[in-house]
């Protein structure tokens, strides 16, 4: 079936605001990577200088953060799928991953909060004991839950926008947009977890 101009203009129209918004979250994502970067190596710096004083793996990490871990992978997952299945218009598949995403990104939200509080009492015990490079990994945990949190806003409007059917083949660049932030989210905790529980 031949496209006519309209349709031709409108899907090359589409291409180009598709090609656009990828972009600016590349560089949304290379911008949070300097960020993230910039964070790690203050902490291996740190690290290093105390290395003889504290041996590495004396952090323990609340066990409810290795919970988080697993819920952020699944979701990315999940995210993913819903991708997929809304460029293939399984509007009904697409919404159940939806909702996945939803449940796998509030378990970890909720259990990066006890987390968090188990990881200040324990660099409080660490200060009182002068040992204050543990503040270091508090902030850059705290960092990546606040842009956690960041990514929860467009999770609710996608939510809000799916209910009036917004959605389709052909219109679902929000969310993949989305599931680019949530994969490099996903990334950068991984890599976080792994150099606390390694180094820590």
């Amino acid at each position: 079936m031949e496209l006519t101009a309209d349709q031709t203009s409108q899907l090359t129209e589409q291409q180009k605001q598709a090609r656009t918004g990828r972009f600016g979250m590349w560089l949304f994502l290379a911008a949070l990577s300097v960020l993230f970067i910039a964070c790690v190596v203050g902490y291996l710096i740190i690290r290093l200088r105390v290395s003889h004083n504290v041996a590495l793996g004396s952090l323990q990490l609340p066990s409810v953060l290795w919970i988080s871990t697993l819920a952020i992978i699944l979701s990315s997952l999940t995210i993913e799928r819903a991708c997929g299945m809304l460029q293939r218009d399984n509007i009904k598949s697409f919404k159940q991953q939806l909702v996945w995403t939803d449940m796998l990104a509030a378990m970890f939200v909720l259990t990066q909060v006890p987390g968090m509080a188990m990881l200040l009492k324990t660099h409080q015990r660490l200060l009182d004991s002068g040992v204050a490079m543990y503040g270091m990994v508090f902030m850059v945990i705290l960092l990546h839950a606040l842009h956690v949190l960041g990514g929860l806003i467009p999770l609710a409007v996608i939510n809000k926008n799916t209910l009036s059917n917004r959605y389709n083949a052909q219109a679902h660049l929000p969310v993949r947009l989305l599931a680019m932030y949530w994969h490099f989210l996903g990334v950068v905790w991984v890599i976080l977890f792994a150099m606390l529980y390694l180094l820590g």
